[in-house]
C-alpha cells in the first residue's frame, strides 16, 4: 500500500477503475486504486496432502518369468498379505498364497517387509517377500526325472519338499477411494524346490525370475 503496509491475501478480482477487492484472514477487503502502490501476483502451491496408513492388506496376482532353462516360463502366483506400520513409512507383515510349478501346487507362507517414500495417495515402496513353499501335494510323478540315468532312481514317484524363496522389488501404490488403491510391483525371484526318493535319492531345482504382479490394496 502507499502508506507502508502490506496485505497478503487472495486477489478476488484485478483492479478496476475504481477498486481492488482481496480476501484475507475470512475478511474481504476493498481499496481504492489510489491507495495501492503495486500488486504482486503469485501461484500458490498446495502442498501434497498426507495418507495415514497404519496397516494395509495385499491382494495381487502375478507372474514368475523364467528363462528358457527353467519349467514353466511364466508360472502364475496369487498372494495375500497383512502389513503393518511399525516406525514412520516402515512396514513388516505375513502373508500366504498359491503357486503352481510342474504340475504341483505350492502353498507360499512368508514374511515382508515394506518401505514407502512418501505418506501419499500415489506413492513408490520397495519391498522385501522370504519364506517357504509347503507343497500341495506330497508326491510328484516320476516323470520329473526321467531325464537322468541312476539306479537311486525310484520306479514312480518323488516326494516334494518344498523350498525356501526370496523376492525383493520395487512398485507403486495408489488410492483410488479413501480405503481402496491399486498397486504394482516388479521384482527378482529366487526359489529353490527338492524332491527325495528312495535309497536317499535328492533332487534339487534352482530358480531365478522375473516377477511382476499387478494387485488391490485396502486399508
Amino acid at each position: 500500500m502507499k502508506n507502508g503496509s502490506i496485505i497478503n491475501g487472495k486477489l478476488i478480482e484485478t483492479w478496476s477503475p475504481d477498486n481492488i477487492k482481496v480476501e484475507s484472514n475470512n475478511t474481504i477487503w476493498v481499496f481504492n486504486d489510489s491507495e495501492v502502490d503495486t500488486v504482486i501476483v503469485g501461484k500458490v502451491l498446495e502442498k501434497r496432502k498426507s495418507v495415514e496408513i497404519p496397516y494395509h492388506i495385499n491382494v495381487e496376482y502375478g507372474l514368475l518369468i523364467g528363462n528358457s532353462d527353467n519349467e514353466d516360463n511364466a508360472a502364475g502366483f496369487f498372494h495375500s498379505s497383512f502389513n503393518y506400520n511399525l516406525v514412520h513409512n516402515f512396514y513388516a507383515g505375513a502373508g500366504v498364497g498359491v503357486e503352481y510349478y510342474m504340475e504341483q501346487s505350492y502353498i507360499p507362507a512368508f514374511v515382508q517387509f515394506e518401505y514407502r517414500f512418501r505418506q501419499t495417495k500415489f506413492s513408490p515402496h520397495i519391498f522385501l517377500k522370504s519364506g517357504y513353499l509347503i507343497p500341495g501335494e506330497k508326491q510328484h510323478s516320476s516323470e520329473i526325472y526321467n531325464q537322468y540315468e541312476s539306479r537311486n532312481i525310484p520306479t514312480k514317484y518323488l516326494d516334494a519338499e518344498g523350498g525356501i524363496f526370496v523376492n525383493p522389488g520395487f512398485g507403486f501404490s495408489s488410492w483410488v477411494g479413501e480405503n481402496f488403491g491399486l498397486c504394482f510391483s516388479v521384482g527378482y525371484r529366487f526359489h529353490t524346490l527338492r524332491f527325495t526318493g528312495k535309497d536317499e535319492y535328492e533332487l534339487d531345482y534352482r530358480y531365478n525370475r522375473l516377477s511382476i504382479s499387478l494387485g488391490l490394496t485396502f486399508k
